[in-house]
């Protein structure tokens, strides 16, 4: 994917802001600790970058396909294309692989994922196998001016900017990656050189041609940068591609002894500007780019930038899922039909995605709206359609196979709720690892109770956590009750994330024996909240942060702050009339959920002094 050269940088919300490397991009396929980094011309890289190979083997990724820049640092750690170059003779130099993206992982192709989701999923694998060599490229989010600023002061290239919400749009410039330039770089085909008219046989100066509209045209003479090591470099390449017939049409004029090659060698050029007759002004050479063929050697515009921040919404890729029935009415009470879910699931979609990619579903549908029959549906027999993927699971308690379906985007999101399903239901554990969760769950479930009872025993829980500090997180379940969510960076078995929460619910139970009960028969808890740890079990669901539950007024199952938990609030305040209005307000408050998990033994420690 490729990005579009903009005039200036700018402030937006949703786009983030990224540094510019100065070095050659690299995508690396890693399959079964086999790799290989190929340039986006699909050069194979591996022979020059060794380094690179040994570090990604050793860190064992899993199976992955990763974007970003290999650069050599100088001493003040900025990227240096001409160290760059001297490496690759000599093998000498700060070598740095900067990932940015992810587009595939552990069988899924996450191009059809959103940008956000991507590099979540790419900062918790690299939390898990740090390297020296191999670093994930940072990024701030919404201040872009500041940035390129910071990047001016530090003579960086310049800045790249990204819409969050983008999906990878492979060997397409996109408007929704843009680059601002600190200063004018510029991709040349060398298409002759120029001699000294006295001494030996040495090179003066580079004849150099650019792609406008399909046809190679001249963009001047590059004498620039080139020391004496640099033209015995190139004379040595050049003298052996040299051909009698000019590759330009109309032949420019030249007043000096010359060469013409075969247009085959591309360098990278620093200029001023561009001349009103289109020629680089004051160029200097800065090294050989073999990541580019030469018809990606472009003549580069700037583009209006607030043109195509604030006019062009850019090009997104539509979903590929046909909603079927659209007016069946779903909610009768609140007019809502099952157009208007499938529309409330798109755009809820960024929002949703991240907890619920990878995972396999247990969907429930109800096909004929909330008071129609509803039913749970996992095995997937039908053909489906499309690129919707299922996965084939052993089922103990069922002795049987189940092909669950796996969520891999927004299309196999969009394929659940075509079939009617309200509540998004997922694994606790994604299907790259099955048998270990990302986090344990703490369902608080009243009978006969109020909701404000619950918000209390909410916060006990979170008292109690506190003192063992495990970071939590709290939801409406869209029903009645809390869903509490404990972070455990799929480190931990399912057994002992059941083992742990038991533990957990037993403090509290301790603590406030009076409105909280750990029995299971709902008879025997009325007017109480029963501490329900059993979700913590494989297969076991809860509804998904984000999704819609079948229940008058369409609850949203929605994140909240910990201190709204004193407020007066119900679980119906949140519902899908009102809840991108929070969002806006407050974003994914829940951002931390899939980041680094609890330390379980120092937690339970900290637990039996409580």
């Amino acid at each position: 994917m490729l990005a579009y050269l903009v005039d200036k940088p700018f402030d937006r919300d949703g786009w983030i802001f990224e540094i510019k490397w100065d070095g050659y991009r690299a995508i690396s396929e890693i399959e079964d600790n086999n790799v290989n980094i190929y340039s986006r011309n699909d050069v194979l890289l591996n022979q020059k970058f060794m380094p690179i190979v040994r570090s990604l083997k050793k860190m064992e990724l899993g199976n992955a396909s990763l974007d970003g820049e290999i650069v050599v640092l100088d001493s003040e750690g900025r990227s240096d294309f001409s160290g760059l170059q001297q490496y690759i003779r000599t093998g000498k130099g700060m070598l740095v692989y900067y990932v940015f993206d992810l587009i595939y992982y552990n069988g899924f192709d996450l191009r059809g994922s959103e940008l956000s989701f991507r590099k979540d999923i790419l900062n918790n694998i690299f939390k898990t196998a740090p390297s020296n060599n191999i670093r994930v490229s940072g990024h701030i989010e919404n201040r872009g001016i500041d940035f390129y600023k910071a990047a001016l002061d530090n003579r960086l290239e310049g800045i790249i900017a990204k819409d969050k919400k983008s999906l990878y749009e492979s060997g397409k410039r996109s408007r929704q990656w843009l680059k601002i330039k600190a200063r004018p770089l510029q991709e040349a085909v060398v298409c002759g050189y120029t001699l000294k008219e006295e001494g030996p046989n040495e090179i003066k100066s580079l004849i150099t041609g650019v792609f406008k509209n399909g046809k190679l045209v001249f963009s001047g003479l590059v004498g620039g940068g080139l020391n004496q090591q640099e033209k015995a470099y190139l004379l040595k390449e050049l003298s052996g591609i040299t051909t009698a017939t000019p590759p330009f049409e109309p032949v420019p004029k030249i007043r000096a002894d010359l060469k013409w090659v075969k247009p085959v060698i591309v360098i990278q050029v620093e200029f001023t500007e561009w001349t009103n007759t289109a020629l680089m002004r004051q160029p200097v050479y800065k090294g050989i780019r073999i990541d580019i063929s030469p018809q990606e050697a472009v003549f580069e515009k700037e583009n209006n930038t607030d043109s195509i921040i604030f006019k062009n919404k850019g090009d997104k890729i539509a979903p590929s899922v046909k909603l079927s029935n659209p007016d069946k009415v779903f909610w009768p009470e609140d007019g809502i039909r099952k157009g208007d879910m499938f529309d409330f699931y798109k755009k809820i979609s960024p929002y949703l995605l991240p907890y619920i990619t990878g995972r396999l579903q247990s969907l429930n549908r109800c096909p004929d709206g909330i008071y129609g029959q509803c039913f749970y549906h996992k095995d997937m027999d039908q053909k489906l359609s499309g690129d919707i993927k299922t996965v084939n699971i052993y089922s103990e308690s069922r002795k049987k196979h189940i092909n669950y379906l796996v969520c891999t985007g927004i299309d196999s999101l969009l394929y659940m709720v075509n079939l009617g399903t309200i509540e998004i239901n997922p694994w606790l554990s994604r299907v790259d690892s099955l048998d270990y969760p990302d986090y344990g769950i703490l369902d608080l479930d009243p009978v006969e109770i109020s909701f404000g009872e619950v918000r209390k025993v909410a916060l006990m829980a979170k008292e109690v956590m506190d003192s063992a500090r495990i970071k939590a997180f709290c939801k409406t379940s869209g029903s009645k009750g809390i869903h509490l969510y404990i972070p455990l960076g799929a480190a931990y078995t399912y057994e002992q994330a059941l083992y742990f929460l038991r533990i957990i619910a037993k403090v509290i139970n301790d603590k406030s024996p009076q409105n909280t009960s750990l029995i299971r028969q709902p008879a025997k808890r009325r007017g109480k909240v029963y501490l329900d740890c059993y979700q913590n079990k494989k297969g076991a669901t809860v509804a998904a942060p984000y999704c819609l539950r079948p229940k008058k007024g369409a609850p949203v199952s929605t994140p909240l702050l910990w201190e709204e938990l004193s407020e007066d609030i119900e679980p119906v305040d949140f519902n899908m009339r009102n809840i991108f209005k929070r969002l806006d307000a407050l974003g994914d408050i829940w951002k931390g959920l899939l980041g680094p998990g609890i330390d379980m033994a120092k937690c339970l420690e900290r637990i039996q002094g409580i």
